[in-house]
């Protein structure tokens, strides 16, 4: 998970899929005889299991127990209450539960069987109208979870329900987040990632996400070309990108203050240390406002990557000018310094094997 400049814009795959155990949605009164206090048994799952565990075991066992529960309240729910208009908000529920412990268990047939009933939800001809794209969102959030391991291989499908969803509720706010989402996989065809992000700019009226696009455009603006980089690393030495050429290099945006920055360095480093030096650099820029910690996560990975700091956080020079607005982001240049990839913290061992072999 990246830490973004505009987080409350932002949902990743995994946020966009699993709150659908804790939906809330606006029904008309309904007084059928004991609906209504099943329904507040129902709502009362939404504050958790109701003890802290003490152990990671402890937290599966209370979890599973908690996802076991909530599902046979709802499956009660809606057999024995089918009219209440509650009964959707149930079934969204259900499906919710099921993907949440087909994810923590590793349990395919669960996210299968909440997949099912999204569409078969979605189907349901007596489903309200204002309801079908929160079920529609829904599907597409569990879809997208699904292709996690295999992005770029099944970009392309995502791009089409994404662009589906944008077709069918264009006054959606969430269409055009999913259209910045599905963008983030189109680096190497600049002219696809560009159309997306036109669309979601034409749909939006959010501000937030409007700055994110313009960042989004200012990375796209810059790929697939040369990359004029210099400054004065901490180490007290003078950068110029243009002094590498004839290695890939890596230019890593990060904070110390970012456990998601620290917690993927670290991955990154064990891979980039064993890459020969004749074939590979590494640049790295701090978007921290003290310097002190952003040395001690160096020293402390034993590594010198030359290194951007000034002090400005979100606001750094080099940041700001490149329209950087999530971290960690990794950009990656070629032999011939021309800039390959904007969207590389997720693939990045590919990218320098195809970039260090292939280049």
């Amino acid at each position: 998970m990246k830490v973004f400049r505009h987080p409350q814009i932002h949902q990743d795959w995994v946020q966009l899929l699993l709150v659908a155990s804790s939906l809330f949605f606006l029904w008309s009164p309904v007084c059928f005889s004991g609906a209504n206090e099943e329904w507040e048994a129902i709502l009362l799952f939404d504050k958790g299991p109701g003890r802290q565990p003490v152990s990671r075991q402890d937290a599966l066992e209370l979890a599973r127990d908690h996802f076991n529960r909530q599902l046979k309240a709802l499956q009660t729910f809606i057999l024995t209450n089918p009219h209440d208009p509650r009964v959707y908000d149930a079934r969204l529920r259900q499906a919710g539960v099921l993907a949440a412990m087909g994810k923590m268990d590793n349990q395919p047939r669960f996210v299968e069987q909440a997949m099912a009933q999204l569409v078969a939800l979605e189907r349901d001809e007596s489903l309200p109208p204002h309801l079908r794209a929160d079920v529609a969102f829904r599907r597409i959030s569990l879809s997208m979870q699904g292709a996690q391991t295999n992005l770029l291989h099944l970009r392309q499908s995502i791009a089409n329900i994404v662009e589906d969803f944008a077709r069918r509720f264009p006054s959606d706010k969430r269409a055009a987040r999913l259209l910045v989402e599905a963008a983030t996989l189109w680096d190497d065809q600049p002219n696809k990632k560009r159309d997306m992000l036109e669309r979601a700019l034409h749909l939006t009226q959010e501000e937030e996400l409007k700055l994110r696009i313009k960042d989004d455009f200012l990375r796209l603006d810059k790929l697939g070309k040369p990359l004029d980089l210099k400054f004065s690393s901490i180490q007290g030495k003078e950068v110029d990108l243009q002094s590498l050429r004839g290695k890939v290099v890596a230019i890593v945006f990060w904070s110390a203050s970012s456990p998601q920055s620290l917690l993927w360095l670290k991955n990154f480093r064990s891979v980039a240390v064993n890459i020969p030096p004749s074939q590979f650099a590494v640049l790295t820029l701090s978007l921290d406002t003290e310097i002190k910690p952003v040395r001690q996560v160096l020293q402390e990975m034993h590594v010198d990557w030359p290194t951007y700091f000034d002090g400005k956080g979100w606001e750094n020079a080099i940041a700001r000018a490149y329209g950087i607005n999530a971290l960690p982001t990794l950009w990656l240049v070629d032999k011939q310094g021309i800039l390959r990839t904007i969207n590389a913290s997720a693939n990045y061992e590919t990218w320098i094997r195809r970039l260090t072999h292939g280049s």
